[in-house]
């Protein structure tokens, strides 16, 4: 159960509000203390990840069970610094019982590290936390009240940083489902056409990665790119079947080898703007991850590459209306079973029988509130979800 109002230890489930919405309230509270947000026990054993807050700024963020130092050696790749366990043994890591950022304030004190550049790899470190932890569509949070991170070395406005993630990982979605998460790997498919189209170095800096397994987490941090940028440019390669993204699994907290839960996946067809935009928002907001289209003819074939777990289609649409495509779909094997929702602005039993007909599961009628849209997704998204 969670709280509106701050209790000493706010818990609760991400079913009865997002990670989104704790990181406002923490925010307007200018909240001091730790975010334990845990992965459901079933889909991702052993995963759960800090975040550290000081009068409602986030101040670091890493998740629980890595390696200690292992995520601060990547982003040191650039600056050639090799972590050595023992350094982490002074008083100073008595001071903040956190080794990798007892060791990113030693690095300063020692000169090996710019004040500057610490401050970047905390804000990577950061963003990078919240990337993962806006996939997440369950599980479990606490939020402790405690005494603030010490010594402090930066604090980012959580405001900005919401609608920044948000859209990444709107955008990540187009990726799917050639590029899934950071965990992945690269393997090369069709060297030859690689060569081809990439200059000599980059192609050289790609078969490096290749061979040194280098996950798109790790990439992105040796690289000092954002996990979007990263994506962005590996997706026309990866959508031409050149190269493959490979799961890899680590090997540390657990059963390493089960995936966050991905957010359901829907599918909305619309050729009214303002109505996609609505929906979109909706989604977005209820951590759903929404592939739109107002063209039906792009929507056939991208339903069938997408895989989605619910398709929202609108009944008036050019050139082919949604009974049209729901007809189409349940001839494919992909979508025969998926929970098709159709939407119109028609009223009456003759619609809702051609709706049937053609093999929509339900029928929603224009204007709808955002809880309904919300209740006929969770009623069939989730037990399709446990049937797959």
């Amino acid at each position: 159960m969670w709280w509106g109002k701050f209790q000493e230890i706010m818990q609760g489930s991400l079913s009865e509000i997002d990670t989104r919405s704790i990181l406002q309230l923490i925010e307007l509270g200018q909240r001091t203390g730790e975010l334990l947000i845990e992965a459901p026990a079933l889909a991702c054993p052993g995963r759960s990840w800090f975040l550290f807050f000081v009068n409602g700024q986030i101040a670091y963020g890493i998740e629980s069970g890595t390696p200690p130092l292992a995520r601060l050696q990547d982003y040191l790749y650039p600056d050639r610094i090799k972590v050595r366990e023992e350094q982490g043994d002074d008083n100073r890591r008595e001071i903040i019982n956190i080794p990798e950022y007892a060791y990113i304030w030693q690095l300063i004190a020692k000169n090996s590290l710019t004040p500057q550049r610490g401050r970047e790899i905390l804000t990577a470190m950061i963003l990078e936390t919240l990337f993962d932890l806006f996939s997440l569509a369950k599980g479990d949070f606490s939020f402790s009240l405690g005494t603030a991170i010490a010594p402090p070395l930066l604090t980012l406005e959580i405001s900005p940083l919401i609608p920044q993630i948000a859209r990444q990982r709107q955008e990540w979605q187009r990726f799917y489902p050639q590029i899934e998460h950071l965990d992945q790997f690269i393997t090369i498919s069709r060297p030859e056409e690689l060569e081809l189209v990439l200059p000599g170095q980059a192609y050289s800096n790609l078969s490096q990665w290749v061979k040194r397994r280098l996950t798109l987490r790790q990439l992105s941090r040796h690289l000092r790119r954002e996990p979007i940028t990263i994506a962005r440019n590996l997706y026309p390669y990866a959508q031409r079947g050149w190269l493959r993204l490979v799961d890899s699994w680590r090997t540390y907290g657990g059963d390493s080898r089960k995936k966050l839960t991905p957010s359901p996946r829907i599918l909305f067809i619309d050729n009214d703007a303002s109505i996609r935009e609505k929906v979109g928002s909706i989604l977005e907001n209820s951590h759903y991850s929404c592939s739109i289209f107002g063209d039906p003819l792009e929507a056939i074939g991208q339903a069938v590459a997408i895989k989605p777990d619910l398709i929202l289609c609108a009944i008036a649409l050019p050139k082919l209306d949604g009974y049209q495509l729901c007809h189409l779909w349940r001839q494919t094997k992909t979508l025969r079973h998926t929970p098709i929702i159709m939407l119109t602005s028609q009223e009456g039993l003759l619609a809702r029988v051609k709706a049937k007909m053609v093999g929509a599961t339900d029928y929603l009628s224009k204007p709808f509130s955002d809880n309904e849209l919300l209740l006929l997704l969770e009623k069939y998204v989730q037990g399709e979800r446990v049937r797959a």
